[in-house]
């Protein structure tokens, strides 16, 4: 028991922080996903300029993607070609970047989580939902306040873990980025392929953690690349030094966390579904309590907006799914605990890699096993959701203009001339958003797979 707690102490900052996220980014991400649904189609045409103008952002952030690849790619291999770069450079350019990052996660998280300020779902001419905060009087007139208050207090926070390695500011921290980051979810979320795509990147990582287990060489003389370090360490301060080297394991830890959070908060909104559909009664009045943003002055290239309901509007409900998944994960971490020892402290951040990976498979079986007890595994299975409603723009032509203005005409809500104007013309665009999910679940797991070659390649040589 004595060499459990020990070891507990030494790794909990590596994963009961990303437990504070999941457990905060859940309830958020249903209430988002009641507004979202609620969130109607813009409709607008698109001209010639428009598509043009398109096509020329998508290459440019294409030609920006590929600069900064090639750049970090030089910066890597400039140790291994003898050229040396002072060790205060690059704190300076990491440090700042990552302060910048960690500094908006913190003042977003407790901007969304622990204010007065209400938000509302919009829809661009994409379709991608836009959360934006609704303008009040009062945020009109002490907004700014607020504004530079969390700023500050961001900042502070980001220096108090960069430079002094402050324990409370890292968790904060760590807390804060998991949470944003798992607050936003895929265009289309489905629980097949949720567990399908889980149960892909363990067995990845497990084989190739197993490759580097029995691979590594026991004795390897030092590589150019490791003694670049002992060069950039004496031109540090020591506790400078000491700190900025451990910057890579805390990050490491968060990103990690990232991966097991949207099967999480799907779980979480899977369990509200079963329970709206055994009590519709309170479905319906939660569906009446969505009310439309009133706004001073609307943005014609954003839908009318939705308010995210509150949180006392949420009534209580029963959540297998959640509880089993957030349990098979919190117990997985905990048995890791028992068998892993204590390493050096350069090398704690593995913690997170190894526990993580063998989290996915085991909250995937827990989640079949639940469904398979509850007799809903075909349900289960074809649970989806779209966030993102792609529209298929009419050409700019005279009979196009006139079809819009018929359609604007109609007579009801706002909102039933939306939905009639997506059932007709959105329909091509269900093709296009299942390429763009494979595509960003492609780009992760090959970025994936990137940051784990980088690691072997660190180990090997060393």
């Amino acid at each position: 028991m004595a060499n459990f707690l020990e070891t507990f102490s030494v790794y909990y900052s590596y994963f009961l922080p990303a437990l504070v996220a999941y457990a905060l980014v859940s309830p958020t991400s249903l209430r988002n996903w009641l507004a979202v649904q609620e969130t109607p189609v813009l409709v607008q045409i698109r001209s010639v300029e428009e598509r043009d103008r398109r096509k020329w952002e998508q290459r440019a952030s294409l030609a920006i993607t590929v600069v900064v690849g090639v750049v970090m790619l030089v910066l890597i291999n400039l140790p291994r070609m003898g050229i040396l770069i002072p060790g205060v450079v690059i704190d300076s350019w990491f440090g700042v970047f990552l302060g910048g990052v960690l500094a908006v996660a913190f003042f977003m998280t407790i901007y969304r989580e622990f204010t007065w300020v209400r938000f509302m779902c919009r829809r661009d001419l994409d379709g991608d939902v836009k959360i934006c905060e609704v303008p009040t009087d009062y945020l009109q007139d002490h907004g700014r306040l607020l504004v530079w208050s969390l700023m500050f207090s961001s900042a502070f926070i980001s220096l108090a873990a960069l430079l002094f390695d402050n324990g409370m500011a890292i968790v904060l921290l760590t807390i804060s980025t998991v949470y944003m980051i798992n607050l936003n979810p895929f265009p289309r979320m489905t629980m097949k392929r949720s567990i399908k795509f889980c149960m892909t990147l363990s067995t990845i990582y497990i084989v190739c953690g197993l490759m580097l287990f029995f691979r590594l060489p026991s004795q390897q003389p030092r590589s150019p690349y490791i003694q670049y370090a002992s060069p950039i360490i004496s031109e540090r301060p020591e506790w400078w030094a000491h700190n900025s080297l451990k910057w890579g394991g805390w990050v490491i830890s968060m990103l990690w966390s990232i991966l097991q959070g949207p099967l999480i908060a799907l779980c979480y909104r899977y369990d509200f579904n079963n329970w709206i559909q055994d009590h519709p009664e309170k479905g319906s009045l939660l569906a009446q309590s969505l009310a439309v943003a009133l706004l001073p002055e609307n943005d014609p290239e954003l839908s009318p907006g939705v308010l995210v309901p509150a949180k006392s509007l949420i009534p209580s409900f029963s959540k297998p799914y959640y509880t089993a998944v957030l349990c098979s994960w919190l117990v997985t971490h905990l048995i890791t605990l028992v068998w892993i020892p204590i390493m050096d402290e350069g090398l704690r951040f593995a913690f997170a890699p190894i526990a993580g990976t063998l989290a996915m498979p085991v909250m995937c079986i827990t989640i079949l096993i639940v469904a398979w007890v509850r007799y809903e595994v075909s349900d289960l299975w074809e649970y989806r959701e779209d966030w993102k409603i792609t529209t298929t723009y009419l050409p700019d032509d005279e009979e196009a203009r006139a079809a819009l203005c018929i359609l604007h005409e109609a007579p009801g809500p706002i909102f039933e001339r939306a939905a009639r104007w997506a059932a007709m013309y959105h329909m091509a665009g269900e093709a296009r958003m299942h390429r763009t999910f494979s595509s960003y679940v492609l780009f992760t797991i090959s970025y994936r797979l990137v940051v784990l070659l980088l690691h072997f390649l660190y180990f090997y040589l060393h």
